[in-house]
């Protein structure tokens, strides 16, 4: 993604169907991704528990997915294509 000092909270689950304001259902992104990109239907977003490790599934029309792991305390968050 881009690099910007001002970022955008998105919320994972909308809160119009029952999403939270908690921190885990809140994602970061510029605002083109969050206006152009989410909004717009060009960029998916979903949160995932994967083995226990909370993961946001980032997905583009074109069929790539990134599954990006959170931060845990010690460790910096990693993403990896899926």
């Amino acid at each position: 993604g881009r690099r910007s000092l001002r970022v955008e909270a998105h919320h994972l689950h909308a809160r119009a169907f029952g999403g939270s304001d908690d921190l885990l259902n809140g994602a970061t992104l510029c605002r083109m991704c969050h206006v152009r990109g989410i909004h717009a239907g060009r960029l998916g977003a979903r949160r995932l528990v994967v083995e226990g490790h909370d993961a946001i599934l980032w997905a583009w029309p074109g069929g790539r997915r990134v599954l990006q792991f959170r931060d845990e305390p010690g460790r910096p968050s990693q993403g990896y294509d899926a």
